[in-house]
């Protein structure tokens, strides 16, 4: 159970699709297999959510995987 695509007039949720916890999903949505979106984003009406990507923010953007972090270490 979960494993299987959600097709409907609104949208297309491929399997496995993660939304995080006080989204907001906008009508018309096409999210891919594995996709993600973070909590409390909003993804809008019509925007198409790459298959295994992660998104987040309001509205929602795509998380790069290979971005250089926002946390600097530095020598104690």
């Amino acid at each position: 159970m979960g494993a299987e695509p959600v097709d409907s007039e609104a949208g297309r949720a491929g399997r496995f699709v993660t939304v995080g916890l006080g989204s907001m999903v906008g009508i018309n949505v096409e999210a891919g297999e594995k996709g993600q979106s973070g909590a409390m984003s909003v993804v809008l009406k019509g925007t198409r959510l790459d298959a295994g990507n992660v998104y987040a923010g309001v509205p929602v953007r795509k998380i790069e995987r290979n971005a250089p972090s926002a946390v600097v270490e530095t020598a104690s």
